[in-house]
């Protein structure tokens, strides 16, 4: 397998909670990746400036970038962006900035490219290196097509789908360097009022979840089979755009275009009709299953299986499967 040898920095975030701070699976998973693409330093910059620095190491950290900017903020993209250039201008001729295409990790990849000039893109699903030059890999037009490219001025700045790579790999020396970069005016201007973080809960983190559960307007608002379905599966509950603009989940739960990205093995739409905004996010899945009462929704056609019927009778069949054979 070809590598370069430039080095590559990894921006990572920590999984969401109020409790211990533990760097998010799909961050893990890209920093082991990184190393499979170069012979060169693997260096993370924490997005939290609170580190959980067993995590960035068992997950192939050589070195460990923490922001310590005054007036620094994890909630504020332009803030982790101008960390990022602090960390890409201490390391050198880097190869390729990498992270995981989430909310913070769409902006700063933006914000990242634009600075330096080179290309970036978002929802990567493969990289590859060949002739001593990065490749990528993404969907685009709604799935249809599949599209492979490489930046021909400047790194590339790359957000993979989550799930990108593996769990496990060889660690890394864990040097930790602290950054104090100048924080520009877009960055110092933008005032964090307040921030709710919920308590870690007993499923696994949407973007994490080999699993995932999705509810859309044809569970008529009622979550309960979505969130059965997944404990019985031991998966993680999704939602589309229509159930939280009315309400009936939580925002963070979002898959699709304004919301988080999603690579399980096995997804599992429950009235979910198909709508492009959502399954853009959730293209990635290996094996889709779609539950829905319109035998002409468009997700049916994306679909490896597929009930055509109502939710409230045919999840509960399955938990009563799913029972019997626990």
């Amino acid at each position: 397998m070809e590598r370069i040898d430039k080095p590559i920095l990894v921006v990572v975030e920590n999984e969401k909670t109020i409790d211990e701070p533990t760097l998010s699976l799909a961050s893990v998973k890209v920093l082991h990746f990184a190393r499979t693409l170069t012979t060169g330093t693997v260096a993370a910059l924490s997005v939290a400036q609170d580190i959980d620095e067993d995590g960035l190491r068992l997950g192939g950290a050589d070195v460990i970038y923490v922001p310590e900017s005054a007036g620094y903020s994890p909630l504020v993209p332009a803030a982790i962006a101008d960390t990022a250039r602090a960390a890409v201008e201490n390391l050198g001729d880097v190869g390729a900035v990498l992270t995981v295409t989430t909310y913070l990790g769409r902006a700063v990849t933006a914000m990242l490219a634009t600075a330096f000039q080179a290309g970036g893109a978002v929802d990567v699903t493969r990289v590859w290196v060949s002739g001593s030059e990065l490749f990528a890999q993404k969907a685009a037009l709604g799935g249809a097509w599949e599209t492979s490219f490489h930046t021909t001025q400047g790194a590339p700045v790359l957000a993979v789908r989550p799930g990108f790579g593996d769990k496990e790999g060889p660690a890394g020396e864990g040097k930790i360097v602290s950054l104090a970069p100048r924080l520009s005016s877009g960055a110092l201007q933008v005032e964090v009022i307040s921030h709710v973080v919920e308590p870690k809960g007993s499923r696994v983190a949407l973007t994490d979840a080999d699993v995932v559960i999705a509810g859309g307007r044809g569970t008529n608002g009622d979550f309960t089979l979505v969130e059965s379905l997944a404990d019985a599966l031991g998966g993680a509950v999704g939602a589309t755009r229509v159930a939280c603009d009315e309400g009936w989940v939580p925002r963070a739960a979002q898959i699709g275009q304004t919301g988080v990205t999603v690579a399980p093995k096995l997804f599992v739409g429950l009235g979910v009709s198909g709508a492009v905004h959502h399954t853009c996010g959730m293209l990635g899945s290996q094996i889709i299953v779609a539950v829905v009462d319109d035998p002409d929704a468009p997700i049916i056609e994306l679909a490896d299986f597929t009930v055509v019927g109502d939710v409230s009778e045919v999840v509960p069949q399955a938990l009563e499967i799913l029972s019997a054979q626990s």
